[in-house]
């Protein structure tokens, strides 16, 4: 008895051992984007896994650092460099009821309003939401999928056409031996690519047909069956087809312009629990909830979550501009996060490049939300004045920003360090600057920095300010010396006296000096640009580059306000002469609906939005002693 028992349990175990391969069956899953659950948003989407770019590849070598989210390798107490929320890389943001776990062959099923369709990496819809939900999602394999439809299984193409009609109780994908598991009349079989029964439905359990050695003998022979019959070309037609429709769809896939059509009459499947709904072109809406606002594309999935002050649609680079306690960052039309809230100005993009301004500074950035030019140290050279004039709030603030758009820059750790420290945060200096030296282990300053915090807490001797002066006065020398001066000479004004006094000004601490130095020499070198921008009083109110970007967000804003009033007018008058003509022929015409009024309301109060950050802008620029 004892023996017998003995076996019962070892059987047991084989079970359970057989009931985890599955698990680890799918050989060809793709794992660069892993399914995963957001717990704000109660919705699924997909992280990235693979290869960081962008703002991400620097905030990842930041986490690795123990920066980023969690601080994990040198304290906690590093958590506020970045903002909250921000340590996920949704590649697609988290907006469906359930989805599959890995891609198949690109493909990755996921469920929308109770409806299961197949979206590919740019979360395109490549086939339609239109089937029915069940238990477990997948990709593709082989080709082929299983999907739900009026109560049965059976097997699509890429294309979304059926090659094995829907007649089993349940099904799961094809394997690689070409074999798919079935159930019919509550028991499991197997089918082959024809969809014929090679393996009677005789099974209570799947592994119980394809692992149990005693009783998987009959599933082993109908695999080296169809690895006969499709060596010897008994699949070929089928196979050609299975094969062309996928290459169709491929070929869609692989070309990042490709976009899904948007029907032009349709206002959406857009849910009723936001608040306000404006349409912004390419099949987007924008949605307002709690007076906060995201986006939506035409399938009414959230692209954009319900949490910014303000959202912009530049179609021109297929962005969103988001604005979070006035500061702009940077969402791709598929809802990916580009770069966080840490600009106080991003420009519509042009030709796949756009313009940032900090603190009236400005430089080019790329699609993929990385500065192209030295704006970075430009700013860094700011921080670094009001660093030494005693301003450390405002420092710390323009310190904080840079490092939000690149978490990277080492020299700004370093300050921040010095700063913690010499306010007796010693924790959080000694972080930082073990952070800096990381990130620039070549650095000799940064390296003198670490080892005498290391050797010496009560008395310090910090080569920060040489190394800022040094620095800044490279950058305001070089980088804004030579590409303001450049372009002054083209435009015809601007000289090297003004250089020289930026120079002289920021090494003897004069803020006010450097800031009417660097405004002469931007208004010198925008002199012939056709009145787009305009100096005020030099260091009484700002000046130069302050008035600069005031002036062209008025402008913009202007624009955006007066456009906004044109598009809603016309709503407004479609509505009006839908409804004349109602009156007139009721049985050929229908008026307005309550979503046409929805959305000329929403679109109203979205232009409010617009017009109140308009007169704000014009309130700071008169503060700043700016006139138009």
């Amino acid at each position: 008895m004892m023996e017998q028992k003995k076996h019962r349990i070892q059987f047991g175990w084989v079970i359970f051992f057989f009931w985890l391969v599955p698990v680890l069956s799918h050989a060809q899953a793709d794992d660069s984007a892993l399914a995963a659950k957001s717990n704000e948003a109660k919705r699924w989407g997909y992280e990235n896994q693979g290869e960081k770019s962008g703002w991400w590849q620097k905030a990842a070598t930041l986490s690795n650092n123990g920066i980023l989210g969690t601080g994990i390798s040198f304290g906690n107490q590093l958590d506020d460099i970045l903002h909250v929320g921000y340590e996920t890389e949704w590649v697609i943001p988290p907006q469906y009821e359930k989805v599959a776990k890995h891609f198949g062959e690109n493909l990755a099923g996921v469920q929308l309003n109770g409806r299961v369709g197949f979206v590919d990496r740019y979360n395109r819809f490549i086939i339609e939401p239109q089937f029915e939900p069940v238990d477990r999602l997948e990709g593709f394999s082989r080709g082929l999928a299983a999907v739900k439809k009026d109560g049965m299984f059976g097997f699509i193409d890429k294309a979304g056409k059926f090659v094995i009609p829907p007649k089993f109780e349940w099904a799961e994908n094809f394997e690689e031996n070409d074999l798919a598991a079935v159930k019919m009349d509550g028991k499991i079989g197997a089918i082959d690519l024809k969809g014929e029964m090679v393996v009677p439905c005789k099974y209570k359990l799947k592994e119980m047909m394809t692992k149990l050695p005693t009783s998987n003998k009959p599933y082993k022979e109908a695999a080296k069956k169809v690895k006969s019959d499709r060596e010897s070309g008994v699949y070929g037609d089928l196979l050609s087809k299975i094969e062309e429709a996928g290459k169709t769809v491929d070929i869609l896939i692989s070309d990042s312009l490709y976009r899904t059509s948007v029907p032009a009459d349709s206002l959406w499947t857009v849910p009723l629990r936001y608040e306000e709904i404006a349409r912004v072109g390419d099949g987007f809406a924008l949605v307002a909830q709690d007076d906060k606002w995201g986006a939506v594309d035409h399938y009414g999935r959230l692209v954009i979550p319900c949490q910014f002050d303000m959202i912009e649609y530049m179609s021109e680079g297929e962005m969103f501009a988001v604005y979070k306690d006035e500061e702009v960052g940077l969402y791709s039309w598929t809802g990916a996060l580009v770069v966080p809230p840490s600009y106080d100005r991003i420009e519509p993009f042009v030709a796949g490049t756009s313009v940032g301004w900090i603190n009236f500074e400005h430089g080019q950035i790329g699609g993929d939300g990385l500065v192209m030019d030295d704006l970075l140290d430009r700013a860094f050279a700011k921080a670094v004045v009001y660093d030494e004039a005693g301003m450390s709030a405002e420092a710390r603030a323009q310190y904080k920003k840079i490092l939000c758009i690149d978490p990277t820059y080492a020299m700004v750790h370093n300050n921040l360090g010095i700063m913690d420290i010499e306010s007796e945060d010693f924790k959080e200096g000694m972080n930082r600057l073990k952070i800096a030296n990381k990130l620039a282990p070549e650095n000799k300053e940064i390296e003198a920095n670490l080892k005498q915090a290391k050797k010496d807490r009560r008395e310090r001797r910090w080569n920060r300010v040489e190394q800022g002066f040094m620095t800044a006065a490279n950058i305001i020398g070089v980088a804004a010396g030579t590409a303001l001066a450049v372009d002054a000479v083209k435009n015809g004004g601007g000289d090297a006296a003004s250089i020289g006094q930026a120079v002289n000004s920021l090494a003897s601490g004069d803020v006010a000096g450097y800031v009417s130095a660097t405004s002469n020499m931007s208004l010198a070198a925008h002199a012939g640009d056709g009145g787009d921008y305009a100096g005020g009083g030099g260091s009484s109110g700002g000046g130069g580059n302050s008035c600069a970007f005031y002036r062209s967000e008025i402008k913009r804003l202007s624009s955006r306000v007066a456009n906004g009033t044109k598009s809603n007018a016309a709503r407004k008058g479609r509505a009006e002469g839908l409804n004349a003509a109602h009156s007139i022929v009721p049985d050929r015409v229908d008026g307005a609906t309550a979503g046409d009024y929805r959305v000329i309301h929403s679109s109203d109060r979205l232009n409010n939005t617009y017009a109140k950050s308009l007169e704000q802008m014009k309130q700071k620029a008169i503060k700043a002693g700016c006139t138009f």
